[in-house]
């Protein structure tokens, strides 16, 4: 909410507050989001081999033919989708590389048996604990009790 909220103060700025300007302007940039979104269905349907390909195909082309002709009409359109979608990015970027240093685990808290195999394992005192989500066929392979029945 507040990336949108700042996009709509830098449209102002950058438009002057003139309202028949923003108008024109943020119609082409809805129009250019929309069409990037149903353009990313139509890709997801033919990647996942919907037979419904077509009409998402279809419906991309009647935004993309729609946004062009606003294009076409108003030219500042194409500053507010710029703004928009280096809004977007740049959030999601900001986002990703925060999630990739943050710590999800505070602690461990190992059973007896797990504590005995560690104790034999560090004669310096130091044991590494590296991070490893496993997937279902290491699950299977490694697991014994209730897990190894999945």
């Amino acid at each position: 909410m507040l990336v949108f909220a700042a996009v709509a103060f830098l449209v102002t700025w950058v438009f002057d507050a003139d309202v028949d300007a923003q108008a024109g302007a943020y119609a082409t940039g809805v129009l250019v989001l929309i069409t990037s979104a149903a353009f990313a269905v139509t890709l997801s349907a033919r990647r996942r081999r919907d037979r419904m390909t077509w009409a998402y195909a279809l419906i991309t082309l009647v935004f993309a033919v729609t946004t062009v002709a606003n294009r076409v009409e108003r030219p500042d359109g194409l500053k507010i989708a710029g703004c928009f979608i280096a809004a977007v990015l740049i959030v999601s970027l900001v986002s990703r590389v925060m999630r990739a240093y943050e710590l999800r685990a505070t602690d461990i808290t190992f059973d007896e048996t797990s504590t005995g195999f560690l104790r034999a394992a560090m004669p310096a005192g130091v044991i590494n604990v590296i991070a490893n989500e496993p997937d279902e066929r290491e699950y299977q392979a490694n697991s014994t009790g209730p897990r190894a029945a999945r």
